[in-house]
């Protein structure tokens, strides 16, 4: 078989473009954000490939630690002292760290020192059951406890001068510390508290809070949420049993309330306007009923209390002016529709309206 020239200098090209490593060629920033979506362990053992690789993840500025990835908690803490001893001096966009350990010794704490000493970071979720600490770079923490109480932490060292988003869950909040981590936060944006348990009372007051949800929150007896955000734009109340004291919030654009949880006794005698204090909202979203399926049988009791103080409260109300749209859930079709004329009188601009009624 006669083979001509041009097809053996086709197949030399082909067998060449093979042998190509345009992986490598890649700059730096691309590969890092590559081998980011690799386990940290994983990006490590590239240095084998070859001298391209050999130091690329000393530069690594995507850090994601998980304890599940190693067999047990001393084998992943020494890989992650001895990652961080043996990285290089960039640094570090995000970092998150996610172990299960209830004791944070020395090793633990200076993981978290090496990580806030970068300039750089903008992102630090991080599951930490009893530590928190000084930072003048991050912007955002996610603190996600199992329950302990933040008895111990010292009050002095929270300093977060840059952070902009908390996420607060399952965390336990004992004597002054849930008071000082606001006070410790001057501009801070976004706050989310997720099914956490104060046992103190707490003043929540910013000129520079956005936005705030309290869900699935517990209090004890004489706990209450004092809120004095004039610049809140967003907020969602659900689930903390008649524990929120309200003063009136001028930049609010969205509310959702969920009045099973927030209309104590205290409402109903002390003469606090809540309704009021929502009045400059464009979506106001209210629900009456129980979160928890188990708590159907309370209905009969809670209802009437909802219905009067929903009288009440309209009845001294000012105007809604801004409310575009409102949403009424779970309402007794029996004895709760007189409200709805109420909220259409004081809603001069409303535009949509939603009734929603659940069998209970």
């Amino acid at each position: 078989m006669l083979i001509r020239p041009e097809q053996v200098l086709a197949k030399r090209k082909s067998m060449e473009l093979g042998d190509l490593d345009r992986l490598s060629n890649l700059p730096d920033e691309i590969l890092h954000r590559i081998i980011s979506f690799m386990k940290v362990r994983h990006t490590v053992q590239t240095c084998i490939l070859s001298k391209r690789w050999k130091n690329l993840w000393r530069q690594l500025p995507y850090l994601n630690f998980n304890h599940v990835d190693f067999r047990n908690s001393c084998q992943f803490d020494r890989f992650v002292d001895s990652f961080l001893k043996h990285r290089g001096t960039s640094g570090i966009k995000t970092f998150h760290l996610d172990w299960k350990s209830f004791n944070v010794g020395e090793t633990t704490k200076s993981w978290i020192n090496y990580v806030f000493t970068s300039e750089h970071l903008g992102y630090y979720p991080v599951e930490l059951p009893h530590s928190f600490f000084p930072s003048s770079s991050i912007e955002e923490i996610y603190l996600r406890g199992s329950y302990f109480p933040m008895k111990e932490i010292r009050h002095d060292s929270i300093d977060l001068v840059k952070l902009k988003c908390l996420h607060l869950s399952r965390v336990c909040w004992i004597d002054e510390f849930m008071q000082n981590l606001i006070t410790g936060c001057p501009r801070l944006e976004e706050m989310t508290m997720e099914d956490c348990t104060l046992e103190t009372s707490i003043i929540i007051g910013s000129r520079v809070l956005k936005k705030l949800v309290i869900e699935d929150c517990s209090c004890s007896t004489d706990v209450k949420i004092h809120l004095s955000i004039p610049s809140l734009c967003s907020l969602h109340v659900s689930a903390i049993p008649g524990k929120v004291l309200w003063e009136n919030m001028p930049s609010l654009v969205t509310a959702h309330l969920n009045l099973w949880y927030s209309v104590p006794d205290c409402y109903r005698n002390s003469g606090y306007k809540l309704l009021s204090s929502l009045s400059n909202a464009t979506n106001l979203k209210l629900t009456c009923g129980p979160l928890n399926c188990k708590q159907k049988n309370d209905v009969l009791i809670i209802q009437p209390i909802i219905k009067d103080f929903l009288e009440k409260e309209l009845l001294d109300c000012v105007a809604f002016n801004n409310l575009k749209s409102l949403y009424l859930g779970e309402l007794d079709v029996n004895t709760d529709f007189i409200v709805v004329p109420q909220f259409f009188h004081l809603s001069p601009n409303l535009e949509v309206f939603t009734l929603c009624h659940e069998e209970v």
